[in-house]
């Protein structure tokens, strides 16, 4: 911000007295608005201004907004009031970062013109200055006058030091009120810390204390409650598929009361609870009611359900809230609270259910409860999961998780190389990995070439470097493998093994879970290749059905062609043609050859007819002759040829990216040309014509589009676009014979693609095809 006006070293101004009174004011004073109030009064009084007004700048800096005023009358429209904060107006004072005053009306106007169309508010004399804070521009002090002023040295002086004044002491204020709102959030957020804290802490006191979950349950509850603002909470335990009756809190209304007491109660009939135990995790509605699966007879209130959690990931209850629906919504610190609590719940649940000989258990066993759980989850992902390569990953993941401190590493035979195709954990030498990743040559490492040739399991307790003609260094960490063969069907998939940087004594529980990991793997790969055949199968059934309906709705086309479209060039030349008998024989020559111009175009419309329904046939019989096709050489290709058929049509080409894609390049070669001379076609009565193709990539297929700037069509009859003879245009206005797109749809069809069109009315019209993207390797 710029310095105050310089008023040489003349003696202290007469206005000192004024700005003293007002230093010691805003030093006393707190508030934004005693700020304003103190500042306008004094200026105004001081130097007998009209009205005075503090302009601050809004939260997007691109705007005033009026703060404060003096002397204005009560809701009057000013000049400076309200509109953009631009440079012109009254942006620009803090734009220049100068105090600018103006001593009488023309030199406001000549400053700003603009306002000349506005003098009946503009005021005879004014001053601006700018208030700054911290180099940020914080608002205007204005002051008004109604007759001409001349602004002293000391008057400026005065306007400058009070608008730095001002903006301290806002500055302050602002800090002041931040502070206090600060302070009052953060105590009230270590208020409700310390409450949490207080309720964990005496729910863990009565975990110790206590025997019985129910009695765990009922001190939770009584201390969850009120902290929650509840209106009823419960406890539900499970047995099996089955609910206990409920441990219940609070008011409960009688509708839920009364569904949660039935006795035998399953968790089909609670879909509230059946979705926390489906989903392992908690649910927090605001509005009950507002669920789908809400039962009816349950009120509008806010609910939310943790699941209790036993160790070993399986869940035995729930704990359970309802509370009115004016309490708002669930906050994340609530939520936690009751996870916390359901977890206590869980830990008592679980300490009166087991026994003391399960905490004795041997350390096998404890391996097998821990294997058979894991299976579990693989079984859930191998019936998720079909891609070959993530099943093996998952089965790896599954065995480091069991069998710590290894690596894995998966194999499959090409060409007398074994690649390796997945791996999984740390490898400690960086060198191995990449020795790995670039091939072994076939019977260098015998614990690869043992289960594929015996398709029996291979175990080292220690590794034997004899077993292996890759150098023994590369493999110092190594201390124990396992090997087991991927069986597919009657054949070998691949090689599963496992390497561990200690060595071991494999024992029969450890065997067991590798060998049932491995024939799960081999199951699930010939279940995913299976999967993958019949999604074959079935695309290509639901291509050729395409193909079928394609057909039919042509047939069904061709007869209405036959009947009305190819006939009424018939009727033409049969009509004419007896017409041009009768002129020939009244001499009237001329008459003749008009009839015999239009039996002749009758019959090249008849023409044109056949030849397009003999491409549109050859189209549906010709075989496809697949491989990578670059659409940019074929949009090229299309492009020269549209010029050959509209040779003095100007035409603006706008052509993207374009992909190569999988297909037959002679089919997809009519299909584009198809669709650019219509676009060209179809803007014909455009100054120029402008068509932009494009591509875009979706996951499974590749969409491309042709749009133009032509006549558009109606979005209402989109579907008949693309249907044999189908026009939505007259001939007269558009020659055609209505074939051309209904070939672009049966080639698309061919390639397992699909067509479609989007038109604004008169602003163009976008036709656009998808292909699918090139089939992976068959499993």
């Amino acid at each position: 911000m710029s310095e105050p006006p310089d008023v040489g070293s003349s003696a202290l101004p007469p206005l000192s007295g004024s700005l003293q009174r007002v230093t010691e004011a805003l030093a006393a004073t707190t508030d934004q608005e005693a700020v304003f109030r103190t500042v306008l009064e004094s200026a105004v009084s001081a130097l007998n201004a009209v009205a005075g007004a503090v302009l601050l700048a809004d939260e997007t800096g691109r705007s005033l907004v009026v703060a404060a005023t003096r002397g204005y009358e009560a809701q009057a429209q000013h000049l400076w009031h309200g509109g953009p904060l631009d440079s012109r107006t009254r942006g620009a004072v803090l734009e220049r970062q100068q105090p600018m005053f103006f001593e009488h009306q023309d030199a406001l106007i000549a400053t700003f013109p603009e306002l000349n169309a506005r003098i009946g508010g503009v005021p005879v004399a004014s001053a601006l200055l700018p208030m700054f804070l911290d180099e940020r521009p914080l608002g205007t002090l204005l002051l008004d006058f109604k007759e001409p002023h001349t602004f002293t040295l000391e008057e400026k002086r005065f306007l400058h030091i009070l608008a730095a004044q001002c903006a301290l002491a806002v500055g302050r204020a602002q800090l002041l009120r931040t502070f206090e709102a600060r302070i009052d959030q953060v105590t009230r957020a270590y208020e409700a810390a310390r409450q949490n804290a207080e309720l964990l802490a005496a729910l863990g006191d009565v975990l110790q204390r206590a025997t019985r979950p129910d009695e765990i349950a009922t001190f939770a509850l009584s201390q969850l409650g009120p902290t929650l603002k509840a209106l009823s909470m419960l406890v539900v335990y499970l047995d099996g598929q089955k609910m206990l009756p409920p441990i219940l809190w609070g008011d409960t209304p009688a509708t839920i009361a009364d569904h949660m007491l039935q006795p035998g109660l399953s968790l089909q009939e609670t879909p509230l609870l059946r979705r926390v135990l489906q989903e392992g995790r908690g649910l927090y509605l605001d509005n009950y009611w507002l669920d789908p699966d809400a039962v009816s007879s349950f009120p509008a209130l806010a609910v939310g359900a943790e699941p209790i959690w036993l160790p070993g990931g399986r869940i035995g209850g729930f704990l359970v809230i309802w509370r009115p629906l004016s309490t708002g919504g669930w906050q994340s610190t609530e939520q936690e609270i009751l996870r916390r609590a359901s977890t206590t719940l869980g830990l008592a649940l679980n300490r009166a259910r087991q026994s003391e000989t399960l905490k004795e258990q041997h350390s096998e066993l404890a391996v097998r409860a821990q294997a058979l759980e894991a299976f579990a989850v693989l079984s859930r992902d191998f019936t998720l999961e079909h891609d070959p390569l993530r099943l093996v990953g998952r089965a790896q993941e599954l065995i480091l998780s069991l069998l710590p401190q290894g690596v894995s590493t998966y194999y499959e035979l090409h060409s007398e190389l074994w690649h390796l195709r997945s791996h999984r954990g740390e490898f400690r030498d960086p060198a191995l990995l990449e020795k790995l990743q670039g091939g072994l040559d076939r019977g260098s490492i015998l614990n690869i070439e043992r289960p594929y040739e015996t398709r029996q399991p291979y175990y080292q307790n220690l590794f034997d470097s004899a077993t292996t003609k890759v150098a023994r260094e590369e493999f110092t960490a190594i201390q124990a493998t396992a090997a087991l063969p991927i069986l597919v069907g009657n054949a070998v998939y691949g090689v599963l093994v496992f390497g561990f940087y200690q060595a071991r004594a494999w024992s029969s529980s450890e065997c067991a879970v590798l060998e049932t990991a491995a024939r799960s793997l081999g199951i699930a790969l010939e279940r995913s290749r299976t999967n993958v055949q019949l999604l074959q199968q079935r695309d290509a059934l639901d291509l050729r059905s395409q193909e079928l309906q394609a057909v039919n709705d042509e047939l069904e086309a061709f007869t209405y062609s036959a009947s009305h479209d190819l006939r009424t060039p018939v009727r033409h030349v049969m009509g004419f043609a007896e017409l041009t008998q009768k002129a020939l024989a009244t001499a009237r020559y001329d008459k003749a050859d008009e009839y015999l111009e239009i039996i002749r175009q009758a019959a090249g419309r008849m023409t044109s007819l056949i030849d397009g329904m003999l491409v549109l046939s050859r189209s549906g019989r010709q075989e496809l002759q697949l491989r990578s096709v670059d659409l940019t050489a074929l949009v090229m290709q299309a492009r020269r040829d549209v010029a050959l058929e509209f040779a003095a049509r100007p035409v603006t080409w706008n052509i993207g990216t374009l992909p190569h894609v999988y297909g037959d390049p002679a089919m997809l070669q009519q299909v584009l040309t198809n669709l650019l001379s219509n676009a060209v076609k179809y803007s014909a009565k455009r100054e120029q014509s402008v068509v932009t193709i494009w591509a875009d990539e979706h996951p499974a297929e590749w969409a491309i589009h042709v749009q133009d700037n032509g006549v558009g069509f109606d979005p209402a009859y989109a579907t008949k676009l693309f249907g044999i003879f189908q026009r939505l245009h007259h001939e007269r206005d558009f020659q055609g014979t209505g074939v051309g797109l209904a070939t672009v749809r049966r080639i698309v069809l061919k390639h397992g693609g699909r067509v479609f069109a989007e038109s604004q009315g008169d602003g163009g019209a976008t036709f656009s095809f998808t292909l699918p993207r090139q089939p992976e390797a068959e499993l």
